[in-house]
């Protein structure tokens, strides 16, 4: 999902990069820059005290963050507030994700590969596949509450797909 007005989220701070390339594939890692991952520890920090006001600060201040997209969307989600916030918020989780791959990765293609030995990958895979998952998982919900059961099945499928992989 894209929205026209989501021009001013300057991706900053994931990205992805061939690592090596092989006769069984090729090798893939994600490349995080510092800024980005003192944001995430100060993010967890801010999750411990469960405030929501520096939550929603946090994000306003850095709208490519994800952890914080998702996580004070689903807040919003919880308490019932205006769906079209939360919706946003999910989808544009969602988007920077999207923007964050690499061209050339496929995620079906067996061909290509995260390895887990690279301390990246594990990043991604322990947090921000979960944080993924999540965001996925909860737009398949905001789909349903309008009703696309299509969409709906589809993306169940995608999930089914990354579970038994």
């Amino acid at each position: 999902p894209f929205r026209a007005d989501w021009d001013f989220v300057k991706l900053k701070g994931i990205s992805m990069k061939m690592n090596s390339k092989t006769n069984s594939g090729s090798y893939w890692k994600f490349v995080y820059d510092t800024a980005y991952c003192d944001l995430t520890h100060e993010f967890y920090d801010l999750c411990q005290f469960h405030d929501e006001e520096s939550l929603m600060r946090l994000m306003n201040q850095n709208p490519h963050h994800v952890e914080s997209l998702f996580r004070y969307g689903f807040l919003l989600r919880i308490k019932d507030d205006d769906p079209n916030v939360y919706i946003e918020l999910i989808e544009r989780a969602l988007y920077i994700f999207e923007k964050s791959r690499h061209i050339n990765f496929n995620f079906y293609d067996p061909m290509f590969h995260l390895s887990y030995t690279v301390y990246e990958n594990r990043f991604f895979l322990c947090y921000l596949v979960r944080t993924f998952l999540m965001c996925l998982f909860v737009h398949i919900l905001n789909l349903e509450d309008k009703c696309c059961y299509i969409a709906c099945l589809e993306y169940c499928k995608l999930l089914l797909w990354y579970f038994f992989s």
